[in-house]
C-alpha cells in the first residue's frame, strides 16, 4: 500500500489493488446499462475529496514541482472519467494536473491509446 501525507494533515493516497477486485464483484450487482452512470458515480466522489485537498496547494502537479506516485493513479482515472463523459470542469485542479502529465512524454507512451493493441 502506499500512503502519502499532506502537510502532515494525514491525507493520504491508497493503491487500489484491493478496491478494483472489490468493484469488479459490485459490477455484477450492476445492471449492464447503468454501469456509465455507476462508473461516473464512483470516480466523482473520488475527484471531489481529491480536488477539496489540491486546491489547498499551489504546486504544478500534486506534491511538488514533478509528477510522483498520486499522478500515476490520477491519470487513468482521467482517463476513465473522459472515457465515460464525466463533467471534468467540475475538477479543475484535477484536469490540470492531468493536462500537465500528458504533456510529458512518460504519460503520453503509457496511455492507453498509444499500446500496440489499441483499437
Amino acid at each position: 500500500m502506499t500512503d502519502v501525507t499532506i502537510d502532515g494533515r494525514g491525507f493520504s493516497v491508497r493503491n487500489r489493488r484491493v478496491h478494483v477486485v472489490g468493484a469488479r464483484m459490485e459490477y455484477a450487482l450492476v445492471d449492464r446499462g447503468q454501469w456509465p452512470d455507476w462508473i461516473r458515480h464512483w470516480i466523482s466522489l473520488g475527484f471531489k475529496a481529491l480536488e477539496v485537498q489540491l486546491a489547498k496547494r499551489t504546486d504544478p502537479f500534486s506534491f511538488g514541482k514533478r509528477p510522483g506516485v498520486l499522478e500515476c493513479y490520477l491519470v487513468p482515472q482521467v482517463y476513465n472519467a473522459n472515457r465515460y463523459e464525466l463533467d471534468m470542469s467540475l475538477f479543475p485542479r484535477i484536469q490540470n494536473i492531468y493536462d500537465r502529465c500528458m504533456q510529458l512524454e512518460p504519460f503520453q507512451l503509457a496511455a492507453p491509446d498509444a499500446q500496440p493493441d489499441a483499437e
